[in-house]
């Protein structure tokens, strides 16, 4: 019996692992003064049940973490602003490629990125019409099919093949295809479940050729370059930021337990922090900036608690809760 409660014992304790952002991953993590130092370690090593994960205030930590035990915390330590979880990658070289647009070398930028800031502000992709254009940049289709549509404004001198179509198929609901073939009037695209209604508006972004107001972007997927539009001309007068990290937390699937507090997360290129099955997770005083979709996702899982959070420039949910 003394051994066996010896065990329980051992199981229960937790141990607590330090990272800060000038740590070591060659140290053992046990302290504040021996502390890790990037996501990269806690990625790679095995945690055990009940085991405390801590960041240092006032640090910012680059990387995507992948939750593989039950029972795990993952907070703060020290003093000052809650420590950052970033996928933002700052964009330089920029060279001059005509006019206002320049274009900058990327690496690790999604072709469909959603996300990039300059001085910390959510830049809008290039698209045509602009969004200030009449009918707020929306053109009207009069006819469609479930893999193409046709309207009088299609039938322009510039063929958008290539290029995304942005289709509002329902007054909450927007449908994006990639441009497969534009002949005179008609737009076509991989088939979707339902035929878009009709009367309804449409752009086409993701295309170089949409950029003439100052700040709008577009992403060279085949060449990993970044261009942009810049009225003043000038690119070097600005901070441009790029999403290169999707998910910043997430739990493998079927894991439970998991506890998030007194983090800040930043710039994910879809969902900051993504709890996927599993149960009794929580994630309490939070803060979520600049999400490319959800800030906060929770699917398929049961007795969650999001508490006193903040979320804050997601171009999807602030909270995203389903198939629950």
């Amino acid at each position: 019996m003394f051994v066996f409660f010896l065990l329980v014992a051992s199981c229960l304790q937790a141990t607590t692992y330090y990272v800060s952002a000038s740590g070591n991953n060659s140290n053992t993590g046990l302290t504040e003064a021996s502390s890790w130092q990037t996501i990269s370690k806690i990625n790679s090593f095995n945690f055990a049940l009940n085991d405390v994960i801590l960041f240092k205030r006032g640090d910012i930590f680059y990387g995507s973490i992948t939750i593989r035990q039950h029972n795990l915390t993952y907070g703060a330590y020290g003093t000052g602003a809650k420590p950052i979880i970033s996928g933002l990658t700052t964009v330089t070289g920029w060279v001059n490629r005509g006019g206002n647009i320049w274009e900058a070398p990327t690496t690790g930028v999604n072709a469909t990125n959603n996300l990039i800031l300059r001085d910390n502000k959510i830049q809008q992709i290039g698209r045509y019409p602009n969004a200030d254009a009449p009918d707020k940049g929306y053109l009207t289709y009069t006819a469609a099919t479930t893999s193409s549509i046709t309207g009088p404004a299609l039938s322009s001198t510039t063929n958008w093949t290539g290029a995304e179509v942005a289709i509002r198929i329902a007054r909450w609901e927007i449908l994006r295809k990639k441009v497969t073939a534009h002949s005179a009037g008609v737009v076509s695209f991989a088939a979707h479940s339902t035929s878009p209604r009709l009367n309804y508006g449409y752009f086409f972004q993701r295309d170089s050729r949409t950029l003439d107001q100052d700040g709008e972007w577009w992403q060279d997927g085949t060449n990993n370059k970044l261009r942009m539009y810049f009225s003043n001309n000038n690119p070097s007068a600005y901070t441009i930021q790029a999403s290169t990290i999707d998910i910043l937390i997430s739990n493998s699937p079927g894991y439970n337990n998991v506890s998030l507090s007194d983090l800040s997360f930043i710039g994910a290129g879809t969902k900051a922090i993504y709890l996927r099955s599993g149960s009794n997770h929580v994630v309490k005083n939070c803060d979520v900036n600049f999400s490319g979709a959800e800030a906060i996702s929770i699917y398929s899982a049961s007795n969650i608690v999001v508490d006193k959070c903040t979320t804050r420039n997601s171009l999807g949910s602030g909270i995203q809760v389903s198939n629950n």
